[in-house]
Order: C-alpha cells, then sequence, then structure tokens
C-alpha cells in the first residue's frame, strides 16, 4: 500500500483509512471494516504486519494442500489486526 492514501471498502465508498508514512494502517484507527460479510482470506501477515511462514508450495503462496502447515488469514469485517491477521488454520483449508 501507499504512504498516506485514503483506502476506502469494496463497495468503493465506505473509507476505511489512510496508511501512515510507512503505507500501513496503524491498528485501531479502521474507521469501517472491508466488507460487512465475515468473509476470510489468506494474508501471510502476523497482527504487526510481519510475514509469517506457511501455506507456500514451490514457492506459490497460498496454495499448500499441507494439513500440517498453518497460516494466517485475515477477516474482511475486522477495523484492528484481525483485518490482517485474525488466526491461523491449516494450510489446506481454503479462505
Amino acid at each position: 500500500m501507499k504512504p498516506r492514501v485514503q483506502y476506502t471498502a469494496v463497495n468503493r465508498e465506505t473509507k476505511i483509512g489512510i496508511t501512515n508514512d510507512a503505507g500501513i494502517f496503524p491498528f485501531g484507527t479502521l474507521s469501517n471494516a472491508l466488507d460487512a460479510g465475515a468473509i476470510e482470506y489468506r494474508t501471510g501477515m502476523t497482527a504487526t504486519w510481519q510475514t509469517m511462514a506457511g501455506c507456500y508450495n514451490a514457492g506459490i503462496a497460498f496454495v499448500d494442500d499441507n494439513a500440517l502447515t498453518n497460516g494466517s488469514y485475515g477477516v474482511a469485517n475486522q477495523t484492528g489486526s484481525g483485518f490482517i491477521s485474525s488466526s491461523f488454520s491449516s494450510c489446506d483449508t481454503a479462505r
């Protein structure tokens, strides 16, 4: 993401927040969620914007069918750190 840019939700009208100088959302500052639904998506990120190992296969992210490997996911209706890292689950579980 770009620094100091206003981002919007899926509907492209609802403002969710402005990134800081580093191009990230400081959590607790999102004014709205991306979507009203609890849509889950793989992010590969921790709640502190660090990359998280897991769910990789031959260098291609999020396509690992290994039930023993875990990967992080975010949830679209979250406005805090759950936006990028709500939890983690087995990589053979679609998100």
